[in-house]
């Protein structure tokens, strides 16, 4: 049988007579029933609502509150088991805290329980209804499941009041008896009243900690705004906002980060500081970018909060590294608050993890939020004035560094303007006398170039900077560059006693730049190594060999001088660096020369590095620059001029008369056999009639330009013949046309007499377009 009043649900229980509210049915059953106190005074119910209502006033903790509660109403009603038990907001979980139960070997209810195998209980508490069992196993709202669970503990007789929040069932109490029973409309009552005073002293517990906690919250957000604000090591003002968000969140780890958004594809975040994870762990989220799978690199992308309560469940991270080894450190859920700018720009995030599965309060996230505004301020606080200290220390740097500058540079003028003026004088007294007027003057002359060659730096390093310097870059010889280089500093080496070895490749080897810059680069570069040698060797080597972009040329310039301390070395081709002179007994220089060199060799494509095992222990300069496109590598390094060249059969085509002629001469001087064509096709004629072994061709022809005509020539001859593009058309763009035409090399006017008889000494080049 089943019965429903308003407020009640009945089964197997005779029903409660009429149908008046909850309310009424309280007010009526726990007192005025009986108006004459004809029970004793320990049994009436208004007794039991005065010892509750005494009992739980001075409870400040929830539990406390719960477990007093359904201890009084255990013992008010006799029952084995009392109990109060709360819902989670999706009604998925309840959990019971604390209970009552009678006799000892009775079994506690304390427990988490999923609310699925209950559903039809539950659904009649939701609906507002206190349920009444008399019998649980032939309970209609008993599934078989939950009478099973009953049987297995001696549960037979249930009855459970709801408790609400709003509409929302968030509890209920519970009572329960071993054996069947009949629940009077009186027990009934007292459940519904002590569930309903229960709850508000539950309700009035948690405000006031929650109130306290919040007060607490904001007394240590003040209390650390104010360190942070005292704060001026940013190491030091890290570690306390990670300490104050594991403070506030209650977590078991967190980590604090600092955004870059120039490293990387589009930004990356740094750890800076972390708490609870392991030193592997730290390593492997050094850095992460915004492809990894964590909520750092989620929230980076998002620029909002990310909260995970669970990252065995979370799909962005299913079965990725960063997953496993989270789950592997022990965090099962966390959350990442970025820390935004006023501006909105990201430059932080601060992270917290959980060991269990968590999703932090409102108010929590609220109180991380106010400490992540007053982060970003901090950290946009801390980086300006970080930045404002190397801003001033870097200007005091460069005054310092200037004021040596100009005081070496008035030693450096002074230095050949006195044996200058000393000269003047001497030439003055020295009459007709020719060999101290000789001799003064090639001391005047040298001492001149070197001012002239101090000068022509500085402006230079103007120059470059203003971007004034335009390179006039053909194929040279390396061996002519490197010979220019030593000879400009042989006075100096021959002064300083040095001991000079020079190797190069065992083959002409050119490369394409401006011929007057790269000597400037190669003599600033020994001219450094002849000031810190003294009397020591100097090693001059250069070998070809593969590089990031294609074959280049290595140039290294060793010394066993006085080597260059450790803290020089990273800015030793900075302008005015310089080491210091008292250390070595040598003259510091300007500081001018290597710097000048890196600019220069930058221009050209190349790059020059150092590297000194220390003071006392030499120095090493290396320079790289590309392979030029027309190098020719010869069977000796001995010049053409000096052993005859086999002779070559040679076709010019060229529009140009004079120009051709002019070809011809040097082709015949150089020992080739040369014929003339002014045209396309009479230079297509002249090739298939003469079959010569190289044909230099003009691309700007009227009529077949060069390109069409190499065609042809491939077309009718085929790859026997070496193929030269000889032309005023310099640009990347005309060498591709060239390849694609089919040239083998492609030279722009006017050649280097040395290519050309390079060419004809081995009768093609090594290397292509």
């Amino acid at each position: 049988m089943v019965s429903r009043e308003e407020g009640v649900t009945h089964h197997e229980v005779t029903p409660v007579t009429g149908s008046p509210t909850l309310v009424d049915v309280d007010r009526r059953l726990l007192d005025p029933l009986d108006p004459e106190h004809t029970q004793p005074a320990a049994e009436r119910p208004q007794s039991y609502l005065l010892a509750l209502n005494d009992r739980l006033r001075p409870l400040r903790d929830a539990i406390e509150i719960q477990t007093e509660a359904v201890r009084l109403l255990g013992a008010r009603l006799g029952a084995d088991w009392a109990y109060y038990i709360e819902y989670d907001d999706d009604l998925v979980y309840g959990t019971i805290h604390t209970d009552y139960h009678k006799l000892a070997d009775a079994p506690s209810l304390v427990a988490r329980y999923p609310l699925g195998d209950s559903r039809e209980l539950i659904a009649e508490l939701a609906a507002g209804r206190t349920v009444a069992e008399e019998n649980i196993q032939t309970s209609p709202l008993a599934n078989a499941l939950v009478r099973e669970r009953s049987a297995a503990i001696g549960l037979r007789a249930y009855a459970g009041a709801p408790v609400f929040k709003g509409t929302q069932l968030i509890a209920a109490v519970g009572v329960a008896f071993r054996a069947t029973h009949k629940w009077t409309p009186l027990e009934i009552a007292i459940v519904q009243e002590t569930a309903a005073r229960t709850r508000e002293a539950v309700d009035r517990a948690r405000t006031e900690r929650a109130t306290a906690t919040e007060l607490a919250d904001t007394k240590l957000l003040q209390k650390l705004s104010a360190q942070l604000t005292e704060e001026e090591n940013s190491t030091a003002l890290y570690e306390k906002l990670v300490d104050a968000a594991v403070s506030i969140l209650h977590s078991d780890f967190a980590t604090f980060q600092i955004f870059y958004p120039e490293r990387g594809h589009a930004g990356e975040l740094r750890l800076i500081t972390s708490r609870g994870f392991s030193a592997e762990a730290v390593q492997v989220w050094e850095w992460i970018g915004r492809e990894r799978h964590t909520t750092c690199a989620q929230a980076l992308n998002t620029e909002a909060r990310v909260v995970v309560s669970d990252f065995e469940q979370a799909e962005f991270m299913a079965g990725t590294e960063d997953q496993a080894g989270l789950l592997k450190e022990g965090a099962r859920s966390g959350q990442t608050t970025p820390l935004m700018s006023r501006g909105g720009k990201t430059v932080g995030m601060i992270s917290t993890y959980w060991r269990r599965t968590h999703r932090p309060s409102e108010r929590v996230l609220r109180l991380l939020d106010l400490l992540a505004r007053q982060a970003a301020d901090l950290i946009e606080r801390t980086q300006v004035v970080e930045a404002l200290r190397r801003n001033e220390h870097q200007l005091k740097e460069a005054d310092r560094r200037k004021d040596e500058f100009l005081a070496v540079l008035a030693h450096e003028l002074r230095n050949p303007l006195a044996p200058l003026r000393t000269g003047v004088e001497t030439l003055r007294l020295a009459g007709n006398n020719p060999a101290i007027i000789e001799e003064t003057r090639l001391m005047m002359e040298r001492q001149l170039s070197h001012m002239v060659r101090l000068i022509d730096d500085l402006l230079d390093v103007s120059r470059i900077t203003s971007g004034k310097i335009q390179l006039q870059r053909r194929p040279t010889a390396l061996s002519e560059l490197v010979n220019d280089a030593l000879e400009a500093n042989r006075d100096a080496l021959v002064a300083s006693g040095i001991t000079l070895t020079v190797e190069l490749p065992g083959t002409p080897t050119l490369v394409d730049v401006d011929p007057t810059r790269f000597v400037q680069i190669l003599f600033n570069v020994v001219h450094n190594a002849v000031k810190f040698a003294r009397a020591g060797r100097i090693r001059v080597t250069a070998n070809v060999e593969a590089g990031d972009r294609g074959n280049e040329v290595r140039i290294v310039v060793a010394d066993s001088g006085a080597g260059i301390s450790a803290d020089l070395l990273p800015r030793v081709f900075e302008l005015f660096a310089q080491d210091k002179a008292s250390t070595y007994g040598t003259r510091p220089g300007l500081g001018i020369g290597l710097a000048l060199a890196r600019q220069l060799i930058e221009m050209h494509g190349g790059s020059i590095a150092a590297h000194s095992d220390g003071p006392g222990l030499g120095s090493v300069f290396t320079i790289r620059v590309p392979l030029s496109p027309a190098v020719a590598i010869a069977r000796s390094v001995t010049p053409a001029r000096e052993t005859p060249p086999i002779r070559r059969r040679v076709v010019v085509i060229d529009d140009n008369v004079d120009g051709a002629v002019a070809m011809k001469r040097l082709i015949s001087a150089l020992g080739g056999e040369c014929r003339v064509a002014y045209n396309g096709e009479a230079g297509i004629a002249e090739v298939l009639e003469f079959r010569p072994e190289i044909v230099f061709l003009d691309i700007g022809m009227p009529g077949l330009d060069g390109y069409e005509v190499c065609r042809r020539i491939r077309k009718e001859v085929g790859a026997n013949v070496f193929v030269v593009a000889l032309t005023g058309w310099g640009q990347e763009q005309n060498k591709q046309d060239a390849a694609r035409a089919g040239f083998d090399v492609h030279l722009t006017k006017p050649a280097d007499p040395r290519i050309l008889q390079a060419m004809l000494a081995t009768g093609r080049s090594t290397a292509p377009i």
